[in-house]
């Protein structure tokens, strides 16, 4: 037995296949490195599908150095050849006469035919139990296929014991900071608006007309717990709700400030 090469770290080599599961066509990569499988259901084994679903994984977990799979006509096609060219992984196909070489998606598929089966069979959710199956450790030094690919164990239904990475929560928490101070740097809060302080209330939802013409007069009534505002049309016996950030202006130092309001205040229409 001549075993592929261990690959130096997860997603370097991963290897494909084609399989059907009670009348539905399946393709499965396996990742040479951790050994989790990923499945997607194609509509056809033709090139142009299995290269779209292969386009949407390595948009979201990266392309891979080599892609090992058979000779297939999907993946011995011209197509796919330029699909690697274009994506920049190397294709190798197994052996024509020699299909043995693939063994390592042998093994996923039956794995994945199996959970499959007994979940389609209980009525269990199909992705629930793929991501009990992706994060069951494979013995008690390795860990999971999942955390081998991510660096972590993944959250199922599940009780686990997860433990956090202090170095990079601290430079997470201060890149956050930092753009936070970066955006607020030029802007201060604004005052609460005074009982019966005039404003101009806009409704954003106004037709007809540019926005600067939807302006009405109006006055706060004063702070409110909730999150939305009472607005009080004049000549109305109903009231109407508007959301804190309605727009509105008021007096300040003797000219019109136009702004959005911070906090929570009930804004009362006036004639």
């Amino acid at each position: 037995m001549i075993p592929h090469d261990l690959p130096s770290f997860p997603w370097q080599k991963v290897g494909m296949d084609l399989f059907q599961l009670e009348g539905h066509i399946y393709l499965i990569v396996a990742d040479y490195y951790s050994k989790i499988p990923f499945v997607r259901r194609i509509t056809s084994e033709t090139s142009r599908c299995v290269i779209a679903k292969l386009k949407t994984l390595f948009s979201e977990h990266g392309i891979p150095d080599n892609v090992f799979s058979d000779g297939g006509p999907c993946f011995s096609s011209s197509e796919f050849a330029k699909f690697a060219r274009c994506w920049g992984f190397t294709h190798t196909m197994s052996s024509p006469h020699y299909a043995q070489s693939n063994g390592l998606v042998e093994r996923p598929i039956q794995t994945v035919k199996n959970v499959m089966g007994k979940a389609h069979s209980s009525g269990c959710d199909l992705e629930m139990a793929m991501l009990c199956a992706r994060a069951t450790p494979v013995d008690a030094k390795i860990g999971s296929p999942a955390e081998l690919l991510y660096g972590r164990p993944i959250r199922t239904n599940l009780p686990v014991r997860t433990h956090q990475n202090e170095g990079i929560y601290n430079a997470l928490k201060d890149r956050q900071d930092q753009q936070k101070w970066y955006y607020s740097r030029g802007s201060s809060d604004r005052p609460d608006l005074q009982v019966g302080q005039a404003v101009g209330l806009q409704d954003p939802h106004a037709s007809g007309g540019p926005r600067q013409q939807s302006w009405r007069k109006a006055q706060s009534l004063g702070p409110m717990l909730c999150r939305r505002q009472m607005v009080q049309h004049t000549g109305e016996n109903t009231d109407s709700s508007r959301s804190c950030d309605q727009g509105f202006k008021r007096k300040h130092r003797g000219r019109k400030v136009a702004g959005r309001c911070m906090r929570h205040h009930q804004i009362e229409e006036t004639a």
